[in-house]
């Protein structure tokens, strides 16, 4: 008779997992902002996670992998810094300033996280992991899109511009 495991353990593990991808994808943002995106090495992200080299690989299969997440990351926070940034105001062409201001303001505060969010991704060559961004880069689209949309709505933006 083989002894089955406690149901929580495999819960445990995959919240172990969950930690320690995190762990990987705070440290590889880390590593960009402090030596820069061209000098991003994933020997460096196992020595800062103090994790064997073949582990960071069980978590991602390449270091275009991490810098994909890293993408997806930095898009989320972005599209959250628009939607704050928007719901100061109700014109639309305020939010649409709103939006450039934001994405300004984040260039400036991040250089390194905006050149891997606006410049790595163009120089990819995976097609998966070109279609993994798809999604980050569809919600700002849409959230543009909306806000134009709501101009046109409103009339406070001419629908032939």
């Amino acid at each position: 008779m083989t002894k089955k495991k406690p149901p929580h353990t495999a819960s445990r593990r995959a919240r172990e997992k969950a930690r320690r991808r995190a762990l990987i994808l705070d440290t590889a943002m880390d590593l960009v902002r402090r030596q820069g995106l061209e000098n991003f090495q994933m020997e460096d992200l196992a020595y800062q996670t103090e994790l064997a080299k073949g582990t960071l690989y069980r978590y991602f299969k390449s270091k275009d992998e991490v810098l994909t997440e890293l993408i997806i990351r930095a898009r989320l926070q972005l599209l959250e810094r628009f939607e704050l940034a928007v719901a100061k105001n109700e014109h639309a062409l305020k939010q649409l300033e709103a939006v450039h201001w934001c994405n300004y303001q984040f260039c400036q505060d991040d250089p390194d996280l905006y050149e891997l969010m606006f410049f790595y991704e163009a120089g990819m060559t995976d097609a998966m992991l070109v279609e993994r961004l798809q999604p980050s880069s569809r919600s700002i689209v849409h959230f543009l899109n909306e806000i134009i949309q709501g101009g046109i709505d409103k009339k406070t933006i001419q629908a032939d511009l």
